[in-house]
């Protein structure tokens, strides 16, 4: 085997001694071992967590609560977060509809056409999550694509009324539970 160190600044090589090969191939052999041996120690491996209870971690994580879905919608500062958090009542039935339990869509969306979108499949008409802060995080992309202009609240509850919903008393309804949600999100 030959070994060969080049030299960029003078341009030049040259080869390395037969000393240095058997330091550098030592220096391998010795770090393989090493290697080897950590990941095969039973004093450092991990503590292997039961199948059972990873389902359980994973359910926690995607457990749905109006606390929750409440810090969700505050950790992105939108101006108008009340309003928000009243179409996802609104849409949701109080987060009791079928279209939110099982396909985790808080917003009632469709699949989105001419915007990025979270969504893993249709179904029925509607977009499907694979968890109900995805529908966030769809929300905040639907805000940024089409709602991030939008300077008051009544120029907000306009563009809902002419392009999001179809119930025409949809802004009347919004409003009654937005009022509820000023407190929470500190709207005067």
């Amino acid at each position: 085997m030959r070994v060969i160190v080049y030299n960029k600044n003078k341009f030049t090589h040259k080869d390395i001694t037969l000393r240095v090969r058997g330091f550098i191939i030592t220096f391998v052999i010795c770090f393989s071992l090493l290697a080897a041996w950590s990941f095969t120690s039973p004093e450092l491996k991990k503590e292997r967590i039961p199948q059972e209870t990873r389902m359980l971690i994973i359910r926690e994580e995607h457990s749905f609560s109006e606390e929750k879905l409440i810090a969700e919608i505050s950790k992105y500062n939108c101006k108008f977060s009340h309003i928000i958090m009243a179409q996802a009542k609104v849409e949701s039935g109080d987060f009791k509809s079928r279209l939110f339990r099982e396909q985790n869509n808080c917003f009632g969306f469709r699949i989105a056409g001419r915007r990025l979108s979270l969504n893993i499949r249709e179904q029925n008409g509607y977009a499907s999550f694979d968890s109900w802060r995805d529908c966030v995080t769809e929300y905040m992309l639907y805000y940024s694509s089409f709602l991030r202009h939008i300077k008051t609240e009544e120029e907000y509850y306009r563009y809902l009324g002419s392009s999001y919903a179809e119930d025409p008393n949809y802004i009347i309804k919004i409003r009654k539970v937005a009022n509820s949600y000023r407190p929470v999100f500190s709207v005067k």
